[in-house]
């Protein structure tokens, strides 16, 4: 819970002041994605687990998709 209130406090406050120079919804768009990460986050990592039967698969594809994250942001802005 601790590193989900430090992204929060981090986070929102940012959106905000970019929604309201691109007049965007960002802090709407910003919770449905991390509801949708929490749903399927889960479920795809389990679906890798009981493939590999580790965790190294799950871990390299949450890697790969923090990173995909991240090079969009840097252009959706």
């Amino acid at each position: 819970g601790g590193t989900f209130m430090g992204t929060v406090v981090i986070a929102m406050p940012a959106a905000q002041r970019i929604a309201q120079a691109s007049k965007t919804q960002l802090v709407a768009k910003m919770t449905v994605f991390y509801g949708l990460g929490q749903v399927i986050g889960p479920l795809v990592a389990s679906a890798l687990y009981a493939h590999s039967h580790g965790f190294s698969t799950s871990l390299a594809v949450a890697a790969a998709t923090l990173a995909a994250g991240g090079i969009i942001s840097i252009f959706a802005l």
